[in-house]
């Protein structure tokens, strides 16, 4: 199973998630400035949304997490907020997770997004809700086609 992730400012974003060579698992385009489109070809192994478990740490004060909260709840993931003002463990649970102590950092079952980033938060969903273990590409900034594959358990 492989993952190939194709990026560039100056093109449409994809990703394809290949079980096979003739089964696609996963895939989306996405021009930029449009939110991502997933679909998915084998929706036998489609979990449910709600069965996703996302926690995120926020503050109340940081208007992204507002933004993701928004986000998060509109798909039907099963939210879990931890709010990193009031609870100094939580703090330090997320440092631990992301690396920083910037929010929102958002944990969809193992998948580990820093700041509001729609395109990495759909991909996460989509490649949790096909029970797939996926950790997404970075889209990458410069001009030049960023190309990356990464190997997959089976």
């Amino acid at each position: 199973m492989a993952l190939y992730a194709f990026s560039s400012p100056a093109f449409a974003e994809s990703c394809q998630l290949r079980e096979s060579r003739d089964s696609i698992l996963y895939s989306y385009l996405s021009a930029t400035g449009v939110d991502a489109r997933a679909k998915t070809l084998d929706a036998k192994k489609q979990r449910d949304v709600s069965e996703i478990k996302v926690i995120m740490y926020m503050t109340d004060w940081c208007p992204y997490c507002k933004k993701a909260r928004e986000y998060l709840v509109s798909t039907g993931v099963n939210l879990i907020e931890y709010n990193i003002d009031k609870d100094r463990d939580r703090r330090q649970e997320m440092r631990n997770k992301s690396g920083s102590g910037a929010v929102p950092v958002i944990d969809i079952e193992g998948i580990i997004i820093r700041g509001y980033n729609l395109r990495a938060i759909s991909a996460a969903i989509m490649s949790r809700r096909n029970s797939v273990d996926l950790v997404p590409a970075p889209y990458a900034s410069s001009a030049n086609i960023s190309i990356n594959r990464i190997s997959m358990k089976t």
